[in-house]
């Protein structure tokens, strides 16, 4: 086990990709912004803070989903994982 370890530290490196910036999205995925916010923004925020976000849409594409997505992250700041 040790001697695979070293064996892949020889090769593997950590560190931040410069594409995404370790976000971990595909070049699509940052470039899609909703009042001038990413996904990548949204999820470094609160769950407090990004139901205010969310049920403060307008944007007619958001609308659909986004008193869905309030309802559920409001399931998760109830039960204290917010």
């Amino acid at each position: 086990m040790e001697k695979n370890r070293a064996a892949a530290k020889a090769v593997v490196s950590a560190q931040i990709c410069p594409a995404c910036g370790g976000a971990g999205l595909d070049a699509a995925a940052p470039a899609s912004r909703i009042d001038g916010l990413g996904i990548a923004d949204c999820g470094r925020m609160e769950v407090a803070e990004l139901i205010d976000v969310l049920a403060a849409l307008d944007d007619p594409v958001a609308a659909p989903i986004a008193p869905s997505a309030v309802d559920r992250l409001r399931r998760i700041e109830e039960v204290g994982l917010g």
